[in-house]
């Protein structure tokens, strides 16, 4: 018993200074925060995804679609390269924290820095708003105005567009520390460009380039500090 306390201690202590059981706080390539406002912001760029269902549909503007590039994209972009012929399972994952700049579960902004021009929109699923298991096929929106997302004529050049977008999903509840969003093909296609995505926990927040150039990249192995603090004083109360 002795022995086995002794485990307990050191591998909470080992959780809470960092040297061991280390848990990604994101998953995106590169995730950037900023606290401008008053508020948290969380950024990540639309190439960065963890997961799309094939590279037949959604694809990187330049490098895989071969589409031309709207000038000064923050690296590639993303385009749907069927358009109309795309099947509805067609979808990208991301996976992020907001704890990194800050945020707490509640009301957050989604924004994206864009090229729309004919107002094609796409599905958007929240982890935790209708469950926890990602789908990975078909998304059925219950209600078409609250999971619509990006129904909006933006033109080029780039435009940051959502936010508190009447009639749309852009203004979703988040959890604490780890987010997934999915969003799932309902009209978009090789005309629109996607380069930039961005969640705020302030409605009157509106995304600039400048802002996004300053914000802070987080490592991709940053750890949550409270989530690790809550695990090491569980081991410590039940001793496993």
């Amino acid at each position: 018993m002795q022995v086995k306390r002794q485990l307990v201690c050191g591998l909470a202590l080992a959780l809470i200074c960092g040297f061991a059981i280390v848990s990604p706080a994101h998953a995106v390539k590169k995730l950037k925060y900023s606290n401008v406002g008053g508020g948290a912001q969380v950024w990540f760029e639309a190439e960065d995804f963890d997961a799309r269902d094939s590279d037949k549909y959604y694809k990187l503007r330049k490098a895989e679609a071969n589409l031309p590039l709207e000038a000064n994209a923050n690296g590639d972009a993303i385009t749907n390269a069927q358009g109309a012929g795309t099947p509805p399972t067609a979808f990208l994952r991301y996976n992020f924290n907001i704890s990194v700049a800050g945020g707490k579960a509640g009301t957050w902004y989604l924004w994206a820095r864009a090229v729309i021009p004919a107002n094609q929109s796409d599905w958007l699923w929240i982890k935790g708003e209708q469950g926890n298991t990602v789908p990975t096929t078909t998304f059925d929106a219950p209600d078409t105005a609250k999971h619509r997302v990006f129904e909006q004529d933006v033109p080029p050049p780039w435009a940051w567009m959502g936010g508190k977008a009447k009639g749309e999903g852009h203004v979703r509840p988040l959890l604490d520390g780890d987010n997934v969003m999915v969003v799932f093909w309902r009209q978009s296609d090789n005309t629109d460009q996607f380069d930039t995505f961005m969640w705020a926990d302030k409605e009157g927040y509106t995304p600039t380039d400048a802002d996004y150039k300053a914000a802070k990249e987080v490592s991709a192995t940053a750890v949550d500090p409270r989530g690790r603090a809550a695990t090491a004083w569980a081991l410590l109360k039940t001793g496993f």
